[in-house]
């Protein structure tokens, strides 16, 4: 909710006099804007924590009907359903600068505003007052109805408007002259005061209250007691707002000679209000016709005239516009009826303006009938805009105070707290129950407290007036400290407040955002200095200049020791001073757009020494604060001896792409700042693709790589890159071949870094080593043969003294029981043994000494002493030049071998001696037997006997072959 004091600037400015009221029952004036003030003839002081009504006190204490008690029940009305509330037109007297009193009639608004929580806390009363129409529109006839207005500079009869108890409330002039005392003493006034008491005067009053009106004769009291004859007509009306006052008019009789001159005197009065009214009115009987007009009927009534001139005796509606006619018409019948009928009509102008109008149909009695009617009419246009104005206003008063996140808090001396808006517990967190069981100065920080008691001392000193205190820190319900700002006022003093009135907020951001802005302050200052000393002792050539004169503002060392001029030469020189001459057109296009954008990227330029050398430097560019606003700081970075490099290096890049068109080897370069390879001319020779000499996406490259190895070499090579790895990287993996097979490849990298240690590029090789590993795998065969077979197979190595063995496979050492380091301590020594054939060790030798192969036979023995046949075959293996190194052993033991040899000849001995004597002793007597035979077969002739001896000689041949064929087997086995 907005308070009183937020609301100051906007208050004073609006232009509707106003005040601010508290909503308790006194109605305390705790502000005024200049617009009301300036309508008062007191200073505001007096005004401040006064009740509204001891300012203006009731004229009519007695009179339970009067103004005062009236505009109370209004204001009662508008905070108990909290909307606005108007009590109508109220006189008012109010002090003039000479001491004595104005009477002034004022319009009044009262407009409740409504806290947080829904209460009513304020009263907004808006004050127009009646200035041009004074009292005079407030009146109406008893008879007519009609009010009347400018009445007291224009009627010939004394006038009095009166209240119910018959105070005066306002005069014209001619009251003045005709009872000899001024307006303000006629107000100070009562009827008895004015009249001769006389009994009759009470049954005419009465009447006037039964029916109205009444009119009579009585004797009048001058102000120096003279006494005349007169007669009053007094009626009784109700005001627009609802109050019931009267109108008499008094006639000096001593005027009047005769009737007629009364009459005539009476009507020219009337005429003389009827004509001079700001209202129109008609009057007309029963069936509309025109009985009589004043002047502005024709304008505000009879709009529909023209230059048709309005005639006594025409009916009403030939001057009222056609689409008012029929509702006039009922309007009319219920008024001719008693029905007094009041209503609000708008009429469209040109250019969309609006013009409102109010009017009034009354009936017209005589002895108790209606005659006719009376039709008043009256501009209320600008009644209308205030009153929208009033409302518009309205509207902006309740939006602001609503809205408002202060707090009001009523705490007794002792710090008992009263009262607390809604927005206190925004503040605080506590309810306004929770706050009320608190004391105020329990939740202020104990650092704060000894502030607060002096700020206390100053509110207590002053009562009436607000003390500003200095922001100190209470304590959130949530156990926060909230810096909180408040205005405190002494009411103590005052009955119906009887505390301390404290207006707070909460200032914490403020508070927080100032003490940051404390300790950037600080910081920026220990900052200055350390990034002076970062100026000063930057290794990089920097300074600082200006954009208006381009001259230099600041240099460090490390200028002054590349450039060679000293801190007084460079502060007289400009930036253009440090440039060859060619360098400064586009020097000041550079700085043109330096103006547009206040940062720079990395450039270069060339420099000139004070030597005269000219050097190469990467300009870095910013904008700052140095004395001014237009200043900017310089970083130098001298790179010519980079350029120069560079030059080298595309230079050496040429060599490297003409070096690949004849290495062996796959060369590729990958830029990863463009994510490219270029493939040397080897992955063509090695691979057959076209591509070679080109450059390629990293994913052609990638593409190719064994599905199965793909994220292993990935993985290794993003580790390369990213410092997890070392900077060379070597791996082996499959890649595919134009034509679809696969290739062991060894992939070599080497990445190359920035200064930055960022990776710029990858240079790497491709070895084709598919036939590398093909004979790796031949070999791993070999050792693999060698390892598990039973042969013994030794490496003999030949230097200047005896061979000796270096490698000896697992099956030698089985087989002979020695350790390898006996072996390799004593060589063939340790084989040799009684039975060994000196002879076969001899040819050893020769061969050895010949570099020849060689292969014997002998008998060697074990560690543990037993003797073994081996054949022992050796080889001698040459390096690249041809030369000897290393010879190849194989011993293999052939003792089973040999054993069944030498069985196999004694078993040849054995069949020889058998042969022998098969060929010798068997076949002696086989060949006698074969000798007798024949003589025998010559000799006898019988059948039978020739026969058997055929078969014995059949036989005995047989026997022979059998023998021939054993003797031929067995020296074909001994050959």
């Amino acid at each position: 909710m907005l308070t009183i004091d937020k609301l100051d600037e906007i208050f004073q400015d609006f232009p509707v006099p106003a005040l601010i009221l508290a909503a308790n029952k006194d109605f305390k004036i705790l502000q005024a804007n200049q617009a009301y003030i300036g309508t008062l003839a007191m200073p505001p002081e007096e005004l401040y924590g006064r009740p509204l009504f001891e300012v203006f006190p009731d004229q009519h204490p007695e009179d339970p009907e009067s103004p005062i008690k009236k505009t109370i029940q209004c204001i009662q009305k508008a905070i108990q359903l909290k909307t606005p509330q108007t009590p109508g037109t109220i006189p008012y007297r109010i002090p003039d600068e000479n001491g004595g009193y104005n009477l002034r009639f004022w319009m009044l608004d009262y407009i409740p505003v409504e806290d947080d929580r829904g209460n009513v806390a304020y009263i907004f009363q808006l004050t127009h007052e009646i200035v041009e129409h004074q009292l005079t529109d407030k009146l109406q006839s008893a008879t007519t109805g009609i009010p009347y207005e400018r009445m007291f500079d224009t009627a010939q009869n004394a006038f009095f408007l009166s209240g119910r108890n018959g105070e005066v409330l306002a005069v014209n002039r001619k009251a003045c002259t005709m009872f000899g005392y001024s307006e303000e003493e006629l107000k100070r006034l009562r009827r008895q005061d004015l009249l001769v008491p006389d009994p009759n005067i009470e049954p005419l009053l009465a009447q006037r209250e039964r029916e109205g009106r009444t009119s009579g004769e009585a004797v009048a009291i001058t102000k120096n007691g003279e006494q005349f004859p007169c007669e009053f007509s007094s009626v009784r009306f109700i005001t627009i707002t609802g109050e019931q006052q009267y109108c008499t008019e008094i006639t000096d009789t001593r005027k009047w000679k005769n009737a007629e001159e009364k009459v005539r005197q009476s009507e020219e009065n009337l005429r003389a209000i009827f004509d001079n009214t700001v209202e129109g009115f008609v009057l007309v009987d029963n069936t509309l016709k025109i009985i009589a007009f004043n002047d502005k009927a024709g304008e505000v009534i009879l709009q529909y005239v023209g230059k048709k001139e309005v005639t006594v005796g025409s009916s009403l509606l030939e001057y009222l516009a056609p689409e008012r006619q029929v509702a006039f018409q009922g309007i009319a019948a219920r008024v001719i009826k008693g029905e007094r009928i009041e209503y609000e009509r708008p009429y469209p102008l040109p250019h969309g303006k609006i013009r409102w109008f109010i009017f009034a149909v009354n009936p017209v009695y005589e002895n108790d009938s209606v005659i006719g009617l009376c039709i008043s009419g009256r501009d209320i246009t600008m009644q209308k805009l205030a009153e929208e104005e009033v409302l518009r206003r309205e509207k902006l008063f309740r939006r602001m105070v609503e809205n408002s996140a202060d707090a009001i808090l009523i705490m007794t001396a002792e710090g008992k707290v009263t009262y607390v808006s809604p927005a206190g517990e925004q503040i605080t967190g506590y309810t306004a129950g929770e706050t009320m069981q608190m004391n105020a100065f329990d939740t202020i920080h104990p650092d704060d407290r000894a502030k607060s008691t002096e700020t206390m001392s100053q509110v207590f000193a002053n009562p009436g007036l607000p003390i500003n205190a200095a922001p100190l820190r209470l304590q959130h319900k949530n156990g926060s400290w909230r810096w909180i700002e408040a205005t405190l006022t002494n009411f103590l003093h005052d009955p119906e407040i009887n505390g301390i009135i404290e207006n707070f907020r909460d200032v914490t951001k403020r508070i927080e955002s100032e003490q940051k802005i404390l300790l950037a302050k600080h910081e920026a200052e220990q900052s200055e200095e350390k990034y002076r000393k970062i100026f000063n002792l930057s290794p990089l050539p920097i300074w600082i200049y200006s954009l208006d004169n381009l001259r230099i503002l600041e240099v460090n060392d490390a200028a002054i020791k590349h450039y060679g001029y000293s801190r007084e030469e460079f502060l007289s020189m400009t930036i253009m001073d440090i440039r060859p001459p060619e360098d400064a057109a586009p020097l000041k296009e550079l700085l043109n757009n330096i103006q547009k954008d206040r940062q720079t990227p990395p450039n270069h330029w060339r420099h000139i020494k004070k030597n005269g050398e000219v050097i190469i430097v990467e300009i870095t560019g910013h904008s700052i604060d140095f004395y001014g606003p237009n200043a900017r700081i310089i970083i130098c970075r001298d790179v010519t001896e980079t350029i120069r490099t560079g030059a080298e290096l595309l230079r050496s890049n040429e060599r490297f792409r003409q070096a690949a068109r004849a290495a062996s080897d796959a060369i590729w370069d990958w830029e990863t700042a463009t994510d490219t390879v270029f493939l040397g001319e080897g992955f063509s020779t090695l691979f057959g693709y076209e591509e070679a000499g080109k450059t390629v996406s990293r994913n052609w490259v990638t593409d190719k790589i064994h599905p199965d190895d793909r994220l292993k070499v990935s993985t290794r090579i993003q580790e390369v890159i990213k410092g997890t790895r070392r900077a060379r990287w070597q791996d082996e993996y499959r890649f595919q071949k134009a034509d679809g097979s696969y290739a062991m490849v060894c992939n070599s990298v080497v990445i190359v870094h920035d200064e930055n240690n960022k990776p710029l590029r990858a240079i790497g090789a491709m070895k084709d080593i598919t036939h590398q590993k093909e004979e790796e795998q031949h070999l791993r065969q070999l050792e693999s043969v060698i390892t598990n077979t039973t042969d013994a197979v030794l490496i003999i190595t030949v230097g200047q003294h005896a061979p000796h063995v270096i490698y000896a496979n697992p099956a030698f050492y089985k087989n002979n029981g020695y350790t390898t380091e006996e072996v390799k301590t004593h060589g063939f020594a340790l084989f040799h043994g009684p039975n060994t054939d000196i002879a076969e060790l001899a040819k050893l030798e020769k061969a050895i000494k010949n570099h020849e192969s060689c292969q014997i036979q002998a008998v060697f023995y074990k560690k543990n002493g037993e003797p073994y046949w081996a054949s022992l075959a050796i080889s001698p293996v040459v390096d690249d030049k041809g030369n000897v190194k290393n010879y190849i052993a194989i011993e293999r033991d052939i003792t089973e071998r040999m054993n069944y040899l030498t069985a196999i000849e004694e078993q040849n001995k054995q069949l020889r001696e058998i042969a022998w004597v098969q060929s010798h002793m068997v076949r002696a007597p086989l060949a006698s037997i074969l000798g007798l035979t024949d003589l025998l077969i010559n000799e006898i002739k019988e059948p039978t006997s020739s026969e058997a001896l055929d078969m014995l000689k059949k036989s005995a041949n047989d026997l022979d072959n059998v023998i021939r064929e054993i003797v031929q087997k067995t020296a074909s086995a001994n050959k």
